[in-house]
């Protein structure tokens, strides 16, 4: 299976959405149909990102939070540039692109980027009453550490599903869309290490939890 990240652009000349991109991390079997499962999402539109996640089954559907949801052709036929899609049966995309982050027949691209992996990680702090994971599709380098960039995924708060954008470089945090943005210090995708994620803003922190990444899943 080859991971890729899908580019969309919106195609209806509909003035409020006409700077409004879905990218979408996926995996792609040999017919180039995204594979059955979860996988993480993004709408940027203007400056703001709205994430979340893609569940691709027999039917597909964009998912947000809650009852927060919206059916979709994506997934639904394969991927290539020029495929339309929809969302919601009315909001027109059109594939701009689909990028392999790791391709095996041509391994002296320059990409940092040497494998994509699930990471999931689950707050250690012991004043947590509940159960905590976070969940994260990412690019390793050679030493295991997530490359610089925009990578998707999830946190599950006891069963509280809230996708994430999370960015990572000289300065990274986690993007909960409408829920606002947390700092982090992210870096490392290697099981039992650790990472932080700040409550608040940098001058306004009001809680640290602290997350020990537990497993990895290279795809």
């Amino acid at each position: 299976m080859n991971v890729v990240r899908v580019n969309s652009f919106f195609r209806d000349g509909l003035e409020d959405y006409k700077n409004s991109k879905i990218v979408i991390c996926c995996g792609l079997d040999d017919a180039q149909n995204v594979s059955r499962g979860e996988w993480p999402g993004v709408v940027i539109h203007d400056t703001s990102k709205t994430p979340f996640l893609l569940r691709v089954d027999d039917q597909s559907v964009v998912w947000y939070e809650d009852d927060n949801f919206y059916t979709t052709t994506f997934g639904q036929r394969e991927i290539r540039p020029a495929q339309l899609f929809t969302v919601d049966d009315q909001w027109v995309y059109e594939i701009n692109s689909s990028y392999q982050y790791v391709n095996p027949d041509e391994p002296n691209t320059g990409s940092q980027i040497k494998r994509i992996v699930k990471v999931t990680a689950i707050c250690i702090d012991v004043h947590r009453s509940t159960k905590n994971a976070f969940v994260l599709w990412c690019g390793l380098d050679d030493h295991g550490d997530v490359v610089d960039g925009d990578w998707m995924g999830y946190c599950d708060d006891d069963g509280v599903v809230l996708p994430v954008v999370v960015s990572v470089g000289n300065y990274s945090e986690v993007n909960y869309g409408e829920y606002g943005k947390r700092p982090t210090n992210f870096r490392s995708g290697k099981i039992g290490d650790f990472f932080t994620i700040k409550s608040g803003a940098e001058d306004e922190v009001r809680d640290i939890y602290k997350y020990e990444v537990k497993e990895q899943l290279v795809f």
